[in-house]
């Protein structure tokens, strides 16, 4: 058998990498850590991978916009979202 459960993070990875470059000119090689990524996917709301990459591609805009660490922002808000949403 072969373990493909890692392949699904570094596409969402390499996803989001590259839709930064081309539409924010952000450039990141890894934006979400493990860290992140199992956060997102223990909140119930976000239960698949492209939940999770458009987030974090929003996140990353977001970030930018708003002079912020994009790793502090997404903690943020994944510190106030369930499986019914983010709520602010």
């Amino acid at each position: 058998m072969i373990d493909v459960t890692e392949s699904y993070d570094v596409t969402i990875n390499k996803t989001i990498s590259y839709v930064l470059k081309e539409i924010a000119n952000i450039t990141v090689d890894t934006p979400l850590t493990n860290e992140i990524l199992l956060k997102f996917k223990s909140t119930g709301g976000f239960n698949d991978e492209i939940d999770i990459t458009y987030s974090g591609i929003l996140c990353f805009i977001a970030a930018k916009k708003l002079s912020k660490d994009p790793a502090e922002l997404i903690l943020d808000v994944l510190n106030n979202a369930d499986d019914t949403g983010i709520a602010y």
